[in-house]
C-alpha cells in the first residue's frame, strides 16, 4: 500500500495514487477511479488528524479531499507556529513534528557558522581564480607539463595537435603514420 512520505504534499501523494489507480485499473470509468484513488487516499495519509478530518468531512471526490487535507494541514502548521512564538523558539517546521528532531540554535552559533562559510567560500574563490591564472591545481601541473611539449600541427611548444589554436594542416599523401590501406 503507498504511504505519504516525508516532505511530500497532499497533492503530490494525491497525483501519484491517481496514476497507481488509472494503471491498476484502466478499464473503470473515471468516477469508480475516483471512489478507489479517494480511499487509499485516505488510508495514505501518515497522520491521523488528516485522516480524520478527511474521513469526517466525507468528501465525494479525490479532488475534495485534497483540499481538506490541505487545509488542515495549513492549519496544524499555522497553530504549531503560534504555539512556538508563544515559547519564544521560533523554527520552521518541516515534516511531521514528531519525526522532527533539529535543535534550536542559538544566535551566536548561527553567527559562527556563518563566517565559517564566508571564509570557505573566499578560499574557494581564491582557489578558483589561481586555477584559472595557471597558477594551482590541475590546471597549473598540465601547463607546466606541456610547456616542452611541440605541437605536431604548427610546431609550436607549449600544447599538443588537438590543443592547436591554427588550422589543423593535411599531411601530404606520403607520409603519414604507417598504416595507409596496402602497407
Amino acid at each position: 500500500m503507498r504511504t505519504r512520505e516525508r516532505g511530500e504534499s497532499v497533492q503530490q501523494l494525491a497525483q501519484a495514487i491517481r496514476k497507481l489507480v488509472s494503471y491498476a485499473y484502466p478499464t473503470l470509468n473515471s468516477k469508480a477511479r475516483d471512489d478507489i484513488a479517494l480511499e487509499h487516499f485516505r488510508n495514505a495519509l501518515n497522520d491521523m488528524e488528516l485522516q480524520r478530518a478527511v474521513f469526517m468531512s466525507k468528501p465525494t471526490s479525490l479532488a475534495e479531499a485534497v483540499a481538506i487535507a490541505a487545509e488542515t494541514e495549513s492549519f496544524q502548521r499555522a497553530q504549531q507556529t503560534n504555539h512556538l512564538k508563544q515559547r519564544g523558539n521560533v523554527r520552521q517546521v518541516v515534516g511531521d513534528a514528531q519525526e522532527d528532531k533539529s535543535e534550536s540554535l542559538g544566535m551566536a552559533q548561527i553567527v559562527q557558522m556563518l563566517k565559517e562559510m564566508k571564509s570557505t567560500l573566499t578560499e574557494l574563490k581564491d582557489w578558483q581564480q589561481s586555477v584559472k591564472r595557471g597558477e594551482g591545481g590541475a590546471g597549473g601541473r598540465r601547463n607546466r607539463r606541456n610547456a616542452s611539449r611541440e605541437c605536431y600541427n604548427c610546431g609550436e611548444l607549449g600544447h599538443f595537435k588537438y590543443e592547436c589554436p591554427h588550422p589543423l594542416k593535411t599531411a601530404p599523401p606520403n607520409q603519414g603514420n604507417g598504416r595507409e590501406s596496402g602497407q
